[in-house]
């Protein structure tokens, strides 16, 4: 943890792929990049800034995916991501833009994200090295939150936790109020998101921008938790040496 360099970026994304393309100039079976959320801290122990992106347009929005986070990641800082997803994607996006056209800006600092080491697994770490009873073995964000949020601790206290419900984890918060709370509801959303009237397109638009926001504010809550237990267990070590050395 003490390896990542500021501004640090808490990355999640959402995509979809269908058999009929979604969109006009579409690939059959292609893979659709249609939202993503980041929360960035600029320094340690800095408040964290959302920064939200979704597609409403009838277009391929893949291209526009990319202009957009990459104004958002810039070229500095660690991007933390929870499994490879992320960077398979966009893998598979820099490799139909360079088969649509030729290399630009924003390809080259595709390659430079992909290639660089500023990408790092989030999720790895939990694998290798963290674990909790009410994970029950399972290393999914949506496993890892709700047992860690069960914990007391003044990380829940901080902006922007402190603005979800204390008695619940967000995602059960997002379940218990009929939003999308999950990948697929997210999917379902998007398709019916292309479709929907005025109306209805707003009320779903809404529901997408908050389930990915809880998404990488989940990622933060993880990491900021996991600095907490850290310096808790450390200050646990030196009474309990100072005790022994008093004893």
């Amino acid at each position: 943890m003490q390896h990542v360099s500021f501004p640090v970026h808490f990355l999640d994304i959402e995509t979809i792929r269908t058999s009929v393309p979604v969109h006009r100039g579409g690939r059959v079976n292609g893979l659709t990049l249609f939202q993503f959320s980041v929360h960035t801290r600029q320094f340690m122990r800095g408040p964290l800034v959302h920064h939200a992106w979704l597609n409403t347009e009838t277009a391929d929005p893949n291209r526009t995916f990319l202009r957009a986070l990459r104004a958002v990641l810039g070229d500095l800082g660690t991007v933390l991501i929870w499994t490879e997803y992320e960077r398979q994607c966009f893998h598979e996006l820099l490799n139909e833009l360079l088969t649509v056209g030729p290399p630009d800006a924003d390809t080259a600092w595709l390659q430079a994200l992909l290639f660089g080491d500023r990408m790092f697994d989030q999720h790895r770490l939990c694998y290798d090295y963290y674990q909790h009873p009410l994970m029950g073995g399972r290393t999914s964000i949506k496993a890892v939150l709700p047992a860690v949020w069960s914990e007391d601790s003044p990380v829940k206290l901080m902006a922007p936790y402190v603005d979800f419900p204390q008695d619940i984890d967000p995602y059960a918060a997002l379940h218990q109020a009929g939003n999308v709370s999950d990948g697929c509801n997210a999917m379902e959303a998007y398709l019916a998101l292309m479709t929907a009237d005025i109306e209805t397109r707003q009320k779903v638009k809404n529901g997408l921008l908050k389930y990915c926001h809880v998404d990488t504010a989940a990622m933060a809550y993880v990491w900021d938790y996991w600095e907490w237990s850290l310096l808790r267990q450390r200050l646990h070590d030196q009474m309990a040496e100072k005790t022994v050395l008093l004893g």
